[in-house]
């Protein structure tokens, strides 16, 4: 459920699936360092205050720049420090609203549906924004504990939305923002890439089904909305959650069985693997280049396969690539 926050942050939604979670990310927007939360029973046990903090931080990321915390068990007090100024991180924050309205007005129209509302802001991303491979460099030289000053913005909403630049948790935090302010339901996804890469994703509520749709890995030149409305058996292996995101008891309420709104299948280019080689060498006879998806657990040498077929067919040499089905040949 979503619910404004009152008073001084009236016009921010809060993601939350506790009264605990609520409360706790409601306290983290004004940037407050000390939090009593007593007057919740679940506060006696440890482990569901950890669930409900981890909660309020993933599924609200304009909370930004939290450096550490600590619960106190005895009083029931949460101490938090953040990074930068209470009047910086406001001032931020209502940047990043001021351009979140800004761009929602222009890229969705009256009558869209859901599933063209989270195509759009999926396309705006991937337009605006560039991967910053310094602040993950940075990142992994820090064993994912800590970033430098200089990089705090690209773990934010702020940077992909106002700089433009961010790594995959700016991504997934600035599409979280964009899809509140559309009227989308949808969280922040954590977990790994390949299953030892920390990452960030999203998942939106269509239609009960709830789509993953990784912005990071979709703003790519040659392989396009890989993961875009991809289900959870084709993400299986790539993409593995952990159970931090959200209160634990709530994790497994957020699947996709479905692949009906999966970016390919829906504007028809997707083909089984019998049917591919035809469909590539028709693309490639007429426009010089094509990019189409088959079954997901095409490996290298199925590829080779196809493509040698699809060459030998034309008697052209081809270039091309694939990750997870999709594969994208040219002259």
């Amino acid at each position: 459920p979503t619910q404004s926050v009152p008073e001084t942050n009236s016009d921010i939604n809060i993601t939350a699936n506790s009264a605990l979670s609520e409360y706790i990310a409601t306290k983290m927007l004004t940037s407050a360092t000390v939090i009593d939360i007593s007057m919740f029973t679940e506060s006696q046990n440890k482990s569901i205050v950890v669930d409900a903090v981890m909660e309020a931080k993933y599924q609200n990321p304009l909370v930004m720049g939290i450096k550490e915390m600590g619960y106190d068990e005895g009083n029931r007090i949460l101490y938090i420090t953040y990074d930068g100024s209470v009047e910086e991180t406001q001032a931020k924050r209502q940047e990043v609203l001021a351009k979140a309205k800004e761009v929602v007005g222009q890229i969705i129209t009256t009558g869209m549906s859901d599933l063209e509302k989270e195509f759009a802001i999926n396309e705006y991303l991937c337009n605006l924004a560039q991967y910053d491979n310094a602040a993950l460099e940075n990142a992994e030289a820090n064993d994912f504990k800590q970033v430098d000053d200089e990089y705090e913005d690209s773990f934010t909403p702020y940077g992909v939305i106002v700089k433009g630049l961010g790594v995959c948790a700016s991504y997934a935090g600035a599409f979280k923002v964009l899809a509140d302010e559309a009227g989308l339901d949808s969280i922040v996804v954590t977990g790994y890439l390949n299953g030892n890469l920390p990452h960030a994703w999203n998942r939106v509520n269509i239609e009960g089904e709830w789509l993953t749709v990784d912005v990071t890995n979709n703003d790519n030149d040659v392989i396009q909305n890989a993961l875009l409305n991809v289900s959870d058996q084709g993400i299986s292996g790539v993409l593995t959650e952990d159970d931090e995101f959200v209160i634990s008891d709530k994790v497994s309420t957020y699947t996709c069985s479905s692949d009906k709104d999966e970016y390919y299948h829906y504007q028809s280019k997707y083909f089984e693997k019998e049917q591919i080689t035809e469909k590539l060498i028709q693309e490639l006879q007429e426009n010089g280049q094509t990019v189409l998806r088959t079954d997901y657990t095409i490996n290298d040498e199925d590829f080779y396969a196809i493509a040698q077929a699809v060459a030998q067919s034309l008697q052209m040499n081809i270039q091309g690539y694939y990750w997870l089905g999709v594969i994208n040949l040219s002259k």
